[in-house]
């Protein structure tokens, strides 16, 4: 999975993937829920999707918690897969952030 546009403006204060290092930007506690979701969705066991609770790791530390709900757009036959997701701000945590800025992060769907 991979981010290619914003149809709005992105979440505020965000430190995604490939900005500062190569973490992921969800804390690690919630990367395998997202992965099982996403992976149940561009399976097509199911249209959509959702995961509460997700905290995104936050510039200066802390994490932002989202509520994250898609699904896969119609495509033509051959076209890529792309999904269409909402992101809702629903609080914030300060929680220390348990991932060295050395870590890779996940690997990606299996």
């Amino acid at each position: 999975m991979r981010l290619i546009d914003w149809i709005t403006d992105p979440i505020p204060q965000i430190q995604w993937k490939g900005i500062v290092d190569n973490r992921d930007t969800p804390h690690p506690d919630d990367v395998q829920r997202i992965f099982h979701t996403a992976g149940q969705v561009f399976g097509g066991h199911t249209p959509r999707g959702e995961v509460k609770g997700i905290r995104l790791r936050r510039f200066g530390g802390g994490w932002t918690v989202v509520d994250a709900s898609g699904g896969v757009l119609p495509a033509a036959r051959d076209g890529p897969l792309l999904a269409l997701v909402q992101f809702d701000i629903t609080g914030t945590s300060i929680e220390p952030d348990p991932v060295p800025p050395t870590d890779d992060g996940h690997p990606g769907l299996e």
